[in-house]
């Protein structure tokens, strides 16, 4: 997410009092307005509106997992310095906090690791939820540092690998990838307005 549209987020949060809507163009760009918008290529990624109708999900839904697991995001936050809300929205896409979750391309636990990646950082024992959680949110904080806080690139890379992010000299023009990093966001952005737990 860049600052310009975080700036525009937090002044309309705190002057208006109406429901906001983000869209994304076919172009890519966010779109933030206060309303709904039937317009042609526009696709919803968040509302903060209860009363829709567009089939978004308002409240971040019943935390049914240990407790312990909201400590170990906190903790991975503040060692590494990356938003909580953003640790709960990756594990929330990645694996829907299913602690023994594995992808058919061998991503493993909470956060989705790669068995190279978590083994870069001296991760073995990748099942286990604290050490996923930590490690994973280590990977994350080099990338939104290697991509200066572009939190569209960094999640690009984090899905799709950084070799494509180089490649193709920005988000991977792959549909996969497309659709993770507005999920995410979409995640993200619930969780900082509905989650007090983060």
């Amino acid at each position: 997410m860049n600052k310009f549209w975080l700036l525009i987020l937090l002044v309309y949060c705190h002057s208006s009092s109406g429901a906001l809507y983000i869209y994304e163009n076919s172009q890519g760009k966010q779109i933030v307005t206060n309303l709904p918008s039937k317009q042609s290529g526009h696709q919803l990624i968040y509302s903060s509106d209860p009363t829709n109708t567009l089939g978004l999900t308002q409240k971040i839904p019943p935390l049914d997992f240990d407790s312990k697991l909201i400590t170990w995001i906190k903790q991975a936050s503040k060692k590494h310095n990356v938003p909580a809300a953003l640790i709960y929205a990756v594990i929330q896409q990645e694996s829907n906090f299913k602690q023994n979750a594995t992808s058919s391309k061998g991503a493993i636990g909470l956060m989705q690791l790669m068995p190279n990646t978590a083994q870069s950082y001296g991760l073995y024992d990748i099942y286990d939820p604290k050490k996923n959680i930590d490690i994973g949110t280590k990977h994350l904080k080099r990338l939104l540092t290697k991509y200066q806080n572009d939190m569209s690139l960094a999640l690009a890379a984090y899905n799709a690998g950084e070799g494509n992010v180089k490649k193709y000299k920005g988000i991977p023009p792959f549909n996969e990838t497309k659709a993770y990093i507005v999920k995410v966001k979409q995640f993200f952005l619930i969780a900082q307005e509905n989650n007090s737990l983060l």
